[in-house]
Order: structure tokens, then sequence, then C-alpha cells
């Protein structure tokens, strides 16, 4: 009895992963017809960058993405914000004490571009046309490439941060209310 149990879940899993190829696939064969009649930038590398394979084939693929890509870039908007304005959460202020000068510029015209971006793909999604979605993410996408490798560095050097101990931290010093 628990053998045969055991079968059928196995089974079932077998066809939800049949299915989810499915699924995908059927994405793939309908965003290769939009990316044909958008000039849109390849289904491959657009999952790469914002995850897209998840999209469900029944809603509007377009619009979709368009809310991968939001959600994607405001994350690391938000993260760059916390640079700008560490409010009291340790973390955010322990990596912006580590930033230069430079870096904060960076930092700065990184959250503008971003904030940017954002409003313009909300801007696209309240009065939608397929058309001007399609564009917004041929831009969204050509936007991302040139803040990628700004946003790599400013990520590593807030890794850093956190590579060495600060004089307090290796003496248990630092605020504990």
């Amino acid at each position: 009895m628990e053998d045969t149990r055991k079968e059928k879940e196995n089974k079932d899993k077998k066809e939800e992963r049949k299915d989810g190829e499915k699924t995908k696939q059927t994405l793939k064969e309908e965003y290769s017809k939009l990316q044909t009649k958008y000039s849109l930038p390849s289904f491959e590398l657009l999952d790469k960058d914002f995850e897209i394979n998840d999209i469900e084939i029944e809603d509007n693929i377009i619009r979709e993405i368009l809310k991968s890509i939001h959600g994607h870039t405001e994350s690391y908007t938000r993260l760059l914000e916390g640079l700008i304005q560490p409010d009291s959460k340790l973390g955010d202020m322990k990596e912006a004490s580590n930033l230069t000068q430079e870096d904060q510029a960076l930092i700065t015209d990184l959250y503008r571009k971003g904030m940017l971006l954002n409003r313009s793909i909300l801007l696209v999604d309240l009065d939608y046309n397929e058309k001007l979605a399609a564009d917004m993410i041929i831009n969204a996408h050509k936007e991302w490439q040139n803040m990628k490798c700004d946003m790599k560095t400013i990520l590593e050097k807030m890794r850093s941060t956190w590579e060495s101990k600060s004089p307090k931290e290796k003496y248990g010093g630092g605020y504990f209310g």
C-alpha cells in the first residue's frame, strides 16, 4: 500500500515536470512570435537578467515581462536607496560608511537610472499599449545592460565591507542597546 502511494506520487511529479516543460516551451514559442513582431531581445537574454521563464502563458506575455523587469530593477534600486539613506539599519549604515565619494556619485547615478526605468515601466503599464510596452522592454533591457557593470562594482564594494572586522567588532564593541 505504501509503495503504491509513493509510485503514484512519483508519477504525479514526473507529469508536473513534463507539464512545466511544455509550458516553458509554449512560452518560448509565444515569445518568439512577439520577438519577431517587435524585434525584442532573445528569450534567453531576458530570462538570464529578469527570470521571465516563470510567466504564466495565459497572461499577457509582454505585460508580464514588464512586471518581471520592474520587480527585478526595483529590488536593486531599493538596495541602492539603503546606501543613500541608511536610516537606522545597521547593515546599510556599515556599508555606506565604507563608500568613497566616487562610489557615492556612482550609486546616486545608478539610483536615478533605476528610478527613471521603474517609473517609465509604470507609466507604460498604466496606459497599456502592446507596442509601447515592447519598446519599453527593449529600452529597459539596454539600460539594464549599461547598469549591470556599475551595479556589480557597488555590490563588490558592499560585500568587501563584511570581509574584515572593524576594530570595535574585534573587541566585541558596538551598540547593543
